[in-house]
């Protein structure tokens, strides 16, 4: 940052427009975010602004992983990984394609090893940063 300050104004203005915030970084491009308005749902935002993204958001009490969203190099969301068991499989993912979910693409997470060690490592570094 120079000494006029002029990294935190931009960050402050990339921040300004946006409904939800930054908690902290893993590492380049994984971002644990919140909503602004804790009333939302704890869903991440539908695109990223930086292509191949990948934001992490947590139950309210931290507990655990609620979601992460992958996105593309477009900008839209990949897929999102869910820890909530709402349809048998444990933790799973969902496909995405043209900005929406594809109902009938919902697989367990174990049936792919990349996506796993994903939701691991947001895991172990959340706990990390609480220290």
């Amino acid at each position: 940052m120079g000494a006029n300050g002029s990294s935190l104004a931009r960050t402050a203005d990339m921040e300004a427009g946006r409904e939800y915030r930054t908690v902290f970084d893993i590492d380049e491009n994984i971002k644990v975010i919140e909503w602004k308005n804790r009333r939302k749902s704890l869903k991440p935002p539908q695109e990223s602004h930086t292509a191949n993204r990948v934001y992490a958001m947590f139950y309210a009490d931290g507990h655990d992983v609620k979601d992460i969203a992958v996105y593309g190099k477009d900008g839209m969301k990949k897929h999102s990984i869910h820890t909530v068991d709402h349809q048998g499989l444990g933790p799973h993912y969902h496909v995405w394609r043209d900005g929406k979910p594809v109902p009938e693409e919902v697989y367990a997470l174990k049936r792919d090893p990349a996506k796993l060690r994903l939701l691991d490592a947001v895991r172990k570094l959340k706990k990390t940063s609480e220290r």
